[in-house]
């Protein structure tokens, strides 16, 4: 599997990749990874397709901590480092085209959003996703297809 018109995927965590909850004391993330995560994953990156996340963090929460609760999860060596984007961290949201552009730029794709996808279970996000020109999709297993269909 190769899908050169593919640059990077960036997903979000909370119902599409996980379901999290906050511990009592608001100071961490405990992530549960949904049915079917794992294997998309790792198809997607044994076929080196660069993988992100953007994802929209209690303002208290740093990218250490966020990092912790991926690794916790068997997450986090999944995802290239420069390509995880936290709103607690860059200060911006998903209620915004913003944190998609900045993610393109990371991604080194200023000029080429159209090859960054974006996963997401909340059609707002993904309809500010679309409006920075990304693909987009609801679930892991659906970008999946996409990638598969593609190369017939």
């Amino acid at each position: 599997m190769s899908a050169p018109s593919v640059g990077s995927i960036f997903f979000d965590i909370g119902d599409t990749l996980a379901t999290a909850s906050i511990t009592s004391g608001g100071t961490r993330l405990v992530l549960t990874v949904l049915p079917g995560v794992l294997s998309v994953l790792t198809k997607l990156r044994d076929n080196s397709i660069p993988l992100g996340i953007i994802s929209n963090t209690p303002d208290n929460f740093t990218q250490a901590m966020m990092e912790r609760s991926l690794s916790d999860a068997g997450l986090f060596d999944f995802f290239s480092p420069e390509l995880l984007i936290y709103s607690s961290e860059v200060g911006l949201r998903k209620d915004s085209v913003m944190i998609f552009c900045f993610a393109a730029d990371r991604a080194g794709f200023p000029h080429e959003r159209n090859k960054c996808l974006f996963v997401g279970e909340k059609s707002t996000e993904r309809h500010f996703a679309k409006v920075a020109d990304f693909k987009f999709f609801e679930n892991p297993n659906d970008v999946l297809t996409w990638i598969m269909a593609r190369e017939g």
